[in-house]
């Protein structure tokens, strides 16, 4: 009886903490943050001269393995890609918005969600006894197993039910707030990112995904003298 309570207390407190929808507020304070920080750090950081070549002058010396390409001359100012990726790697890898950059010719430069990371590989021994396999699978066998019965216990099912609640709930107060301030036709990121890049200021969109999710997505230009660079988005 006093866990049910206890439950329906908690389900109380959280219902109207989330109708509240300060969590929600606080996020798009968060988004627009995240905006302005990048295209500043972009915009004083990135914009780079490319030193090049021109690759029909380049002559191989076979002898010593050099390229000689005569003298090199740098491009117009542009959005570096290596910087960008580099500074979305370091800040924004493990947040919880995506961010992605498209420079001002609409190629993506970096997207949070489809950065490669290298993992560190670990080398077995060849000549590892078959004992010392036998312990590490008998041992990561009595590991599953612990990890399956905490799965059933009974706790495990409470904390999910109740976290499935409290995301549904969370979900569904976001949607109704969203959709107060307009749903709008969302077309894709190059046509959002052609606007921003034509208007040279931020740009918000709120759609309805497959699901049925109400999704806000917020764009920024990346601006130095008065050019557009690139776009960022979150």
């Amino acid at each position: 009886m006093t866990a049910i309570l206890g439950c329906i207390f908690l389900l109380l407190i959280n219902y109207l903490l989330i109708s509240n929808n300060n969590n929600l507020d606080k996020q798009i304070d968060n988004i627009a943050n995240d905006l302005n920080q990048i295209t500043i750090f972009l915009s004083n950081n990135a914009i780079k001269r490319i030193p090049q070549f021109n690759v029909e002058n380049c002559n191989i010396n076979s002898s010593n393995i050099e390229t000689e390409c005569g003298e090199k001359f740098f491009s117009d100012p542009q959005l570096d890609p290596t910087l960008t990726q580099k500074y979305l790697l370091e800040n924004y890898l493990h947040g919880i918005h995506k961010v992605k950059i498209y420079d001002d010719s609409w190629i993506r430069y970096a997207d949070t969600e489809d950065i490669f990371i290298s993992e560190d590989v670990v080398e077995i021994d060849n000549k590892q006894t078959l004992s010392n396999l036998d312990i590490f699978l008998s041992r990561k066998g009595a590991d599953e197993d612990t990890i399956t019965e905490n799965k059933n216990s009974l706790f495990n099912k409470y904390k999910e039910n109740y976290l499935d609640l409290f995301n549904n709930l969370q979900k569904y107060f976001n949607n109704k707030f969203l959709s107060k301030i307009g749903v709008g036709k969302y077309k894709s990121e190059i046509l959002l990112v052609q606007e921003t890049i034509k208007k040279m200021s931020n740009v918000s969109y709120l759609y309805k995904n497959e699901n049925q999710d109400t999704i806000l997505v917020n764009s920024a230009p990346i601006i130095k003298n008065d050019n557009t660079y690139g776009v960022a988005l979150v």
